[in-house]
Formats: structure tokens, sequence, C-alpha cells
């Protein structure tokens, strides 16, 4: 009788296993769709706390939009943007500055040309390796160039690309007409040493986003409210499936019946009865009555 309990104990057991597997199946098919909006809130999280430990001894750069001037411009040498390309998966920090010490550490942006929102033409450079830009080759017209900075979110879209002699400064021309992003490397790709030729591509700006702390506030909330919903929907279900199993009488009832509890406990009464009958000497009647 106790095996058959507990063999209706472990099919409660089995059915909150069940549920349990659901779960995880639902959260998997969370991360497979969202996971990319996970993790870029928590890459902006990211980005935030570096630039405030990095211009903890400086003044916030801000951007006046009636002139495009930056207020408390960078100090050289220091990060002040990320520049994400997804076509080839960069994703590295600008420094203000073109030292090689600076591009050793991320993209430079050369102190010559303009910043992100000035309206002129910005001119970052980066080594040809496997961590920066070998795979430039790759970027086509129409690929999208991204800068974040602490002032606001640059999306640029690639126009033209170029393969230019390293004196030729004409091909990288400041002007302050229009907003022009132009990103170069060594070039060959795979060149080892010293190179004399350069690979240019052109993007122009496409869209800005004022700001960027409050991008990562939003995004921050739509994660927070997606979780409780996720958590409230796994509650539910959890609930559901203890209610109608170790709550649920009938549910219990029928696990019993199904492993013949009832009947092996009225055999085991009845024979115990019968041997108590039995031994007291009274009519066998007496069992048969009852």
């Amino acid at each position: 009788m106790q095996n058959k309990f507990i063999q209706a104990l472990k099919a409660t057991i089995n059915s909150i296993i069940v549920a349990l597997l659901i779960t995880g199946v639902l959260l998997l098919l969370i991360y497979l769709f969202k996971g990319q909006e996970i993790g870029e809130i928590f890459s902006l999280v990211n980005k935030v706390s570096l630039t405030i430990n990095e211009n903890q001894e400086q003044k916030e750069t801000k951007i006046i939009e009636e002139n495009k001037k930056l207020e408390n411009y960078p100090t050289y040498g220091t990060k002040y943007a990320t520049l994400e390309i997804d076509k080839i998966g960069v994703n590295l920090p600008v420094y203000y500055g073109d030292t090689l010490e600076i591009l050793k550490k991320g993209v430079g942006h050369s102190s010559g040309s303009y910043f992100p929102g000035e309206g002129g033409s910005i001119i970052y450079m980066g080594h040809n390796s496997k961590k920066m830009f070998r795979r430039f080759s790759e970027l086509q017209v129409g690929n999208e160039i991204k800068v974040t900075t602490t002032y606001g979110e640059y999306k640029y879209k690639i126009y033209d690309m170029k393969l230019i002699k390293e004196t030729e400064v004409d091909k990288l021309p400041i002007q302050k007409d229009k907003e022009i992003l132009m990103v170069y490397t060594c070039y060959p790709f795979n060149n080892i040493g010293y190179a004399t030729q350069r690979y240019v591509v052109y993007a122009e700006l496409e869209k800005y986003t004022k700001g960027r702390n409050m991008k990562v506030i939003t995004n921050i909330i739509k994660f927070i409210s997606i979780t409780i919903l996720t958590i409230c929907m796994i509650s539910i279900g959890i609930i559901t499936i203890v209610s109608s199993t170790i709550l649920d009488q009938s549910y219990i009832t029928q696990k019993l019946e199904e492993t013949n509890f009832y009947s092996e406990t009225y055999e085991l009464v009845k024979s115990n009865f019968e041997n108590y009958i039995y031994q007291s000497g009274l009519d066998e009647n007496v069992l048969t009555d009852i």
C-alpha cells in the first residue's frame, strides 16, 4: 500500500517536472527571439558605466543643436564613443586622437576633423587586425555604421568605398556642408608592417537620436516588463499544475485508483478483520453480514 501511494506521489512530481520543462522551453524561446534586445540593454548599461568611469575627471560632453557645437569637448586621448558595424561584427571604443597608443586601444579620431553631430567631416581610423577592420572588404553600400556617444546616437549609411594612397589626403576632405563619416584602415588587409595604401569607407548621416541615457532607461523598463510578464506566466502555469494535481482530490483519487490503492487497502482490512473474527471465536456469518 505504501509503495502504491509513493507511485501516486511520483506521478504528481512528474507532472511538476513537465511544468518546469515547459517553463524552460518558454525561457529558451524568449532568449532566441528577444536575446539580442536583452543583450543590447546590458551593452548600453555597460557603455554608460564605462563612460562615467573614464570621464569622471572631465565635464559631460553635450551637443548644442542650434549651432551644432559641442560643449566641453572630450580631452585628447579619452574614450568618448563606441563604433558599431553589425555587418562585420565590429564593436569598438572610439578615442579622441590618433596616436599609436590610442590605435592600440581602439579606433582613433583625427583631431583635425569634426565630431559626430557637428555637421561636418568625421575621420576615424583603425588597424587592419582581426579584432578591428580586417573584414572591411565585406562591407557594401547601404550597410550601417553606428556611433554612440554620451550626447547622442548617430547612424550612418555607407554610400562608397575607395582604395587610396596614403598621400592622397584630398580623398579625405574636411568640409562643413554635410555630415560624413570616413573610416579607413591599412591595405592590404593581411599586410604585416608598413602599408602605403588605405581602404576608406564613406558613410553619410541617416539618423540621429538625442541622448543615450533615455534609451537605456526605456530599454531597461522594457526588459523589466518582459521579465515580470514572463514570471507571472510561469507562476500561473505552476499554480495551475499544482492546483490540478496536489490540491485536486479527484486527481489524487484517480492516481490511487490507477495503482489499485483502494482495492488493495480493502483486501488488507478484510484479511485483518477475518483474522480477528477467527481469533475471537465469533460466528463467520457476522463477517458475511458486514
